[in-house]
C-alpha cells in the first residue's frame, strides 16, 4: 500500500489522500478511511535517527519543521512539508507512506504522487534520504571512529 496525506491550500477544502494512486478528497469510509488510520498509526511511531535529523535541520540541509523519518522492513514513512504554502504562508505539511524499502524507489513514487496533486518536495530532503539508511550511518560511524583510531594511533608514536 502507498499513502500520501497532505493538507490543502485553506481550512475550507477537505483535506486530501492518495491511495495506490487514487486520490480522495472525502476521507471519512472506506479505503480513504482506513488508508487515514493506518497513516496516522504510524506518524506516531517513533522515528529513525532523531539527533542527525535535528542537526541537518539546524544547518539547513532539511527545511521542514515537521520531518520525521521511519524506515523498517515492512516500508518507509516520509513525514515533511511541500514547497507550496497554504493561505497562512505555511508549507503544507504531508505524510507518506509505502511498503518498499527501497529508498530510491519511495522517493520517486512520493514525487509523482506529488505532481497529481500540483505539490512540490524540498529538493534537499529527497537528496538526503538515501543518505539515512543504516548501513550509511553505521559505515560513517565506523570510518570515524577508524580515523580516530590511526590518529591516536600515529600520536602515541
Amino acid at each position: 500500500m502507498n499513502i500520501l496525506y497532505t493538507q490543502n491550500e485553506s481550512a475550507n477544502q477537505k483535506n486530501t489522500i492518495i491511495v495506490d494512486g487514487i486520490i480522495y478528497s472525502d476521507m471519512l469510509t472506506g479505503v480513504a478511511s482506513d488508508a487515514f488510520k493506518s497513516i496516522n498509526k504510524i506518524s506516531n511511531e517513533a522515528g529513525n535517527w532523531i539527533w542527525l535529523i535535528d542537526k541537518l535541520k539546524d544547518f539547513g540541509k532539511i527545511e521542514s519543521k515537521n520531518f520525521k523519518f521511519i524506515k523498517d522492513s515492512t516500508g518507509i514513512f516520509i513525514k515533511a512539508c511541500f514547497q507550496e504554502k497554504d493561505e497562512l504562508d505555511r508549507n503544507m505539511p504531508f505524510m507518506f507512506y509505502t511498503q518498499t524499502t527501497s529508498l530510491n524507489e519511495a522517493c520517486n513514487l512520493l514525487e509523482d504522487y506529488a505532481k497529481k496533486i500540483h505539490r512540490t518536495c524540498f529538493e534537499k530532503e529527497l537528496k538526503i534520504l538515501p543518505y539515512l539508511s543504516d548501513k550509511v550511518i553505521y559505515g560513517i560511524v565506523s570510518l570515524c571512529i577508524i580515523l580516530l583510531i590511526i590518529i591516536l594511533w600515529i600520536i602515541a608514536d
